[in-house]
C-alpha cells in the first residue's frame, strides 16, 4: 500500500457485519447492530463488576506506603523523539487519523511541542479528553462449530492516538 492511501486511511480491511442475534432474534438492520453492539460492550464492565464479591478489607491495606511515594517524573525531548521515531508506520490510523509516519517523519519538529504537553499534563494530573477518544471495533471470536452470531462472540479492540501507545 502505497503512502498516500495510509495517510488518507484507504486500503484498511473492514468486516461488515450484516446480521447479529440478540435476545433469540436475528437483527440486520445496520443501525440496530451498531446499537447492540454499543450496549453490549458498554455495559460488559459494570456486569463484571457485578460479579465481584464485596470484601470488607480497605483497598490500601494491600499496600505499605509508609515508606513510598509515587511521583511521575518529567519527560524529556528525547524519550519522545525516541518514542517517535520508534512507531510503527503499519498500525491503523488512530481517531486523530495521523498516520504514524507523519509523525515519524516530523519527530524533531513536533518533539519539543509534544514533551511540553506531556509535561504540563503529569504537572497538572490533567488527562486532556481527547486522548480519552478511541475507535473501538468489535473483533469476532471465531470458532468453527458457531452457527449463530450473538454480541458475547466478539471482543473489544480499542485504537488509541498513536502517540499515547507507548
Amino acid at each position: 500500500m502505497g503512502w498516500h492511501k495510509s495517510f488518507l486511511g484507504k486500503g484498511s480491511k473492514t468486516t461488515h457485519i450484516t446480521s447479529l442475534n440478540v435476545d433469540n432474534s436475528n437483527v440486520t438492520n445496520k443501525t440496530s447492530i451498531a446499537e447492540s453492539m454499543n450496549e453490549y460492550f458498554t455495559c460488559i464492565g459494570h456486569d463484571l463488576a457485578a460479579k465481584v464479591p464485596v470484601i470488607d478489607i480497605e483497598p490500601g491495606s494491600y499496600v505499605d506506603c509508609s515508606e513510598s511515594v509515587f511521583v511521575f517524573k518529567s519527560i524529556n525531548i528525547d524519550e519522545v523523539y525516541n518514542a517517535l521515531n520508534n512507531l510503527k508506520t503499519s498500525k491503523s490510523l488512530g481517531p486523530d487519523k495521523i498516520p504514524a509516519r507523519l509523525l515519524k517523519d516530523s519527530c524533531f519538529s513536533i518533539a519539543p511541542f509534544l514533551t511540553q504537553i506531556f509535561n504540563a499534563s503529569l504537572a497538572s494530573c490533567v488527562f486532556p479528553q481527547d486522548w480519552k477518544i478511541a475507535r473501538v471495533s468489535p473483533i469476532y471470536k471465531a470458532s468453527d462449530k458457531e452457527i449463530v452470531v450473538t454480541t458475547d462472540r466478539y471482543r473489544c479492540y480499542q485504537l488509541l492516538l498513536d502517540y499515547l501507545r507507548k
